[in-house]
C-alpha cells in the first residue's frame, strides 16, 4: 500500500512541476518578440534534423517524417530571414522596383556594381502581414515539434553514420543536399537481400522532371561505401545502350561505374537505367532477361526517367524526386553564399542574396556562380 501511495505522490508531484514550468516558459516566450520565438523553435528542430540526418534510418515512416521536419525547418528559416530583412530593402535605392515571391517576399534590382539586374513586377507586402505570417509559421513548427516526440524516441535505436565534423557549406561537393530521405531510401532498397532461392530482380522506378537531380542522386548514392561493398560490378546504362548486342551480352554494354577487386565470389549486379521517357515493353524483357543470365541472385535495377510511365517496372510506387523548394533553395544558396559568416552581420548583402536566390531558384550551378560573385 505504502508503495503504491508513493507511486501516485511522485507522479502527482511530477505533472506539478511539469504543469508549472510549462506556464513559466510560456509566460516567457510571450514577452519575446515572435522572431526570437521562431528562432527558439527552429534551433530545436534543427537539432533533430541534425541528428536523424546522422542516422542510418530503414523505416520508411521514419524518413517521411524526417522530410517533414527538414521541410518545416527550411520553411522556418526562409520565413524568419524575410521577416528580419524586409526593412532594408527600402535602404538599397529609391529606383528600384519591387516585385513579389512566395511568403510575401519581394524582388528589386541589385547592387549596380557588380552589373546584375533582375526585375520582376509586382507589390511588398506590410510589416504586419509579414508578422502575422510569422507567428502561423512558429505556431505550425510547434505542433510539428511536439509531434515528433515518438520519432525522436526511435531515433535512439538507429545506427550512426560517419559524424560530418564540418559546417553545411564545407560539404556542398560531398553530399546531396537535401536529398537525405531520397539517399537513404535507395541505399535501403540496395542493401536489401531477397529470400533464398528467389530469381526476380528487384527493381527501384525513380522519376521527375529534368534536371531534378536523379542521375546525381544515384550516383551519390552509388558512391556510398555501403552499396560499393555490397556489389561486386555497377553498370550505367542510357538509351543508346538498348540494342541487340546488349542484350546478347551484358558484359560488353554500358559503362562499368564500379568493379570491385576483392569480391570476386560476389556475383551482384547493380544495373542504372537512364532514359528520357518510356520503354517499350519488349526492350524491358529483353533488358531484364539479359540481367537475369548475367547477374547473381540479389541483383538489383535502378530505372531513372522523366515518365510516369516507368512505374510499372517496379513492384512498390516510384521514388519521386521534385526540384528543391524556395524554402530549401534558399537555405542552400545562403550556405555557399555565406560560409562560415553570419548573414545577420551583413543584412543589407543577405536581403540582396534572398532576391538574388528568387530569380534563380532549381539552378545549382547558378547558385554556384552567384555565391562567389557575392
Amino acid at each position: 500500500m505504502e508503495t503504491v501511495l508513493s507511486v501516485i505522490l511522485g507522479e502527482i508531484a511530477h505533472r506539478s512541476i511539469s504543469f508549472l514550468i510549462n506556464k513559466f516558459s510560456n509566460e516567457a516566450a510571450a514577452a519575446l518578440p515572435p522572431d526570437e520565438n521562431l528562432r527558439r523553435v527552429l534551433m530545436r528542430v534543427h537539432i533533430v534534423v541534425e541528428e536523424a540526418e546522422g542516422r542510418q534510418i530503414r523505416n520508411q515512416a521514419m524518413l517521411q517524417q524526417l522530410k517533414i521536419l527538414s521541410a518545416t525547418m527550411y520553411r522556418g528559416y526562409y520565413v524568419l530571414d524575410t521577416f528580419r530583412y524586409r526593412a532594408y530593402r527600402e535602404e538599397i535605392g529609391e529606383d528600384y522596383r519591387l516585385g513579389t515571391v512566395s511568403h510575401s517576399f519581394a524582388l528589386s534590382k541589385f547592387n549596380p556594381a557588380k552589373r546584375i539586374q533582375l526585375l520582376c513586377g509586382g507589390t511588398s507586402s506590410t510589416s504586419s502581414q509579414g508578422e502575422k505570417e510569422l507567428c502561423g509559421v512558429l505556431g505550425s513548427m510547434e505542433i510539428t515539434i511536439t509531434n515528433a516526440s515518438e520519432f525522436i524516441m526511435f531515433l535512439n535505436g538507429c545506427p550512426p553514420l560517419c559524424r560530418r565534423i564540418y559546417s553545411t557549406y564545407l560539404v556542398m561537393e560531398r553530399c546531396m543536399f537535401a536529398r537525405h530521405v531520397e539517399m537513404e531510401h535507395i541505399i535501403n532498397f540496395l542493401m536489401e537481400t531477397g529470400s533464398p532461392g528467389t530469381q526476380d530482380l528487384d527493381v527501384l522506378p525513380i522519376v521527375g522532371p529534368m534536371k531534378a537531380g536523379k542521375s546525381t542522386l544515384v550516383e551519390h548514392a552509388c558512391n556510398d561505401e555501403r552499396v560499393r561493398m555490397a556489389f561486386s560490378q555497377i553498370v550505367l546504362l542510357t538509351e543508346d545502350d538498348l540494342d541487340e548486342r546488349l542484350m546478347t551480352s551484358m558484359r560488353d554494354g554500358g559503362t562499368v561505374k564500379h568493379r570491385s577487386s576483392h569480391a570476386l565470389d560476389n556475383q551482384r549486379l547493380l544495373l542504372i537505367v537512364e532514359l528520357n521517357g518510356d520503354v517499350d515493353e519488349a526492350t524491358w524483357s529483353n533488358l531484364y532477361s539479359s540481367c537475369k543470365r548475367y547477374a547473381a541472385n540479389d541483383s538489383k535495377v535502378i530505372i531513372c526517367s522523366r515518365s510516369d510511365e516507368i512505374a510499372r517496372f517496379g513492384p512498390a510506387p516510384p521514388l519521386r524526386v521534385e526540384y528543391l523548394t524556395q524554402e530549401a533553395y534558399w537555405y542552400f544558396f545562403k550556405a555557399l553564399a555565406f560560409g562560415s559568416a553570419n548573414p545577420k552581420e551583413e543584412p543589407k548583402l543577405a536581403s540582396m542574396a534572398m532576391e538574388i536566390a528568387a530569380c534563380i531558384s532549381s539552378s545549382f550551378i547558378a547558385a554556384n556562380s552567384m555565391a562567389r560573385i557575392l
